[in-house]
């Protein structure tokens, strides 16, 4: 098997970071018929996550450093230094100049659970008033909640799980996920069911299954150009033939019924993008540049709502960028998100990084 770190990797959290941060720029800016399809930026970071995290955890094992408690405690004392400081960090600071709300539940990483509870009819004033201020209250940030509510119970699961029952486990899960799924889009088609995380969890636990049967060697014939290029062309062709567009007002917040084709072909693209060193999107994606700038699309993520007011206090204050409503908003927002989280980086995120790998060194 390859080596765990592929360079591609990180240029694609990058590009998928430009998708996110364009898509939430232009929302309700620009007619959501135009740019859509941007909202599959953050499930492709989803299945991106499932992938790689199963990928460490098996990595891990193999090495067998100690019992399964060790692995765990060594993975979350990681998983915590990586993702702890930046996001405690930026959401303390929006609370105190921003007033973010439900703070105790963003705090917990249960805001995706609270979200959901607000979309449904008892709530639509509360909800209502809430969503007139999405760009400064944190909305973004229930994906958080469902990556590390996904990663506090996968772990243990996984390691826990005999080995010759693991595919059969994940497969479970899936078909779990997508039952609940269409159950809550049956029961409830109003809501934000998309944040609940068996939802948006078929994407991570694809990842998860891609990862385990490459471990296994079961999937060798998804490793090759053809999969890799018929996977891209899938989901081109799905995003020219999906035509309901409106429900995409609120993103994955209420995703469709055919999620599972999306979850599939972006396990088989990232798979197969693994073994692309010599395609000029795999060069595109290794770049120095771009898998610097990929480092630090967490930190990215985090700030880029936020930094809205600042944003707009920026382009009244440069006059000449009204000429183009939205295009100053589209370079110069992503150039803002990316200048904090830059120095969010050097101050302080790289050392918890590299605190990481010494008190839980990676396998």
């Amino acid at each position: 098997m390859r080596g765990s770190y592929v360079p591609a990797y990180d240029g694609l959290r990058f590009f998928l970071l430009l998708g996110v941060l364009q898509f939430h720029y232009l929302y309700r800016r620009v007619d959501v018929s135009h740019f859509w399809f941007l909202s599959y930026a953050l499930c492709c970071f989803f299945v991106l996550s499932g992938f790689l995290i199963t990928h460490l955890l098996l990595s891990s094992e193999r090495k067998q450093k100690g019992s399964v408690g060790q692995l765990l405690l060594e993975f979350y004392i990681r998983r915590g230094l990586r993702v702890f400081p930046a996001y405690y960090v930026v959401l303390l600071s929006a609370a105190l100049f921003l007033g973010v709300p439900y703070l105790a539940w963003q705090l917990s990483y249960l805001f995706n659970l609270k979200l959901f509870w607000l979309s449904l009819d008892p709530f639509q004033v509360e909800l209502n008033r809430y969503m007139a201020s999405w760009e400064t209250n944190g909305a973004h940030l229930w994906s958080m909640g469902v990556e590390e509510q996904f990663y506090l119970l996968y772990p243990p699961l996984l390691l826990w799980t005999p080995r010759t029952w693991r595919t059969l486990a994940l497969s479970l899960g899936i078909l779990s996920c997508i039952a609940i799924r269409i159950w809550l889009t049956l029961h409830y088609p109003l809501s934000f069911y998309g944040t609940l995380l068996p939802v948006p969890g078929e994407y991570v636990l694809w990842g998860c299954l891609m990862a385990w049967l490459e471990s296994q060697g079961r999937v060798v014939w998804l490793r090759g150009r053809a999969a890799f290029w018929t996977a891209g062309a899938g989901l081109l062709a799905l995003f020219c033939l999906d035509s309901d567009v409106q429900r995409y007002l609120y993103a994955q917040w209420k995703p469709p019924l055919h999620q599972t084709l999306y979850a599939v072909l972006l396990a088989i693209w990232i798979l197969a993008l693994k073994y692309q060193d010599s395609s000029w999107v795999s060069r595109l994606l290794s770049w120095g540049p771009v898998t610097r700038l990929g480092k630090i699309s967490y930190g990215t993520y985090l700030v880029h709502l936020f930094l809205n007011p600042a944003l707009d206090k920026l382009l009244l204050a440069l006059p000449l960028l009204a000429v183009f409503p939205q295009a100053p908003r589209a370079v110069v927002g992503p150039l803002l998100s990316l200048a904090v989280a830059g120095f969010m980086w050097v101050t302080f995120e790289e050392r918890a990084n590299q605190a990481k790998d010494r008190w839980a060194p990676p396998p």
